[in-house]
């Protein structure tokens, strides 16, 4: 097997548009590539991830201001007891 031959490939298709139209083809397919130049291909910088500690801090003081704005619906303060006056002293 000599290396023209070697590096074709055999193609056989009909031709739809063109001077060929309605024929079809048979043929190799030999493709070149000269390569000009080889070159490293940029590292990625490493994306950062999404939730840093930073980002945690952050979520977490907004979600005690917006508990505080809000009147404390979550229940995080401490409430000292009612203290109700018995039924005898108040009579």
């Amino acid at each position: 097997m000599s290396e023209e031959s070697a590096n074709a490939m055999r193609v056989k298709f009909d031709v739809k548009e063109g001077v060929f139209k309605g024929k079809e083809l048979e043929g190799k397919l030999d493709i070149k590539v000269n390569v000009d130049a080889v070159t490293d291909k940029p590292k990625d910088k490493p994306k950062p991830s999404l939730f840093t500690w930073e980002m945690f801090l952050l979520a977490l003081i907004v979600a005690l201001a917006t508990n505080h704005a809000s009147g404390d619906p979550a229940g995080i303060k401490h409430y000292q007891k009612i203290q109700r006056i018995p039924q005898e002293q108040a009579l």
